[in-house]
């Protein structure tokens, strides 16, 4: 298993009064280490969009998204093992 490096954008929203939508955006370089992310602010029901890994090898992989809590979540990357 390699090591993946990459830089991800974090979108997290939430409506609020069914009317105004809030985001929090940032970067984070991650591997196959689980990473935790502190938000700036306090969300209710947030929901993490990450964009697609870059290509870096020949080996697909996928991000995973774990643990959202109203100020945080955990992400790393997960590749095959075959």
């Amino acid at each position: 298993m390699r090591n993946l490096s990459l830089i991800l954008f974090i979108l997290l929203t939430t409506i609020i009064n069914a009317q105004t939508l809030v985001m929090e955006t940032g970067q984070v370089t991650i591997n196959h280490t689980i990473t935790s992310v502190t938000l700036n602010n306090s969300f209710s029901n947030p929901v993490v969009i990450a964009l697609p890994c870059s290509n870096n090898g020949a080996d697909e992989a996928a991000i995973r998204i774990a643990n959202v809590t109203s100020t945080s979540f955990s992400i790393y990357i997960e590749e095959p093992e075959n």
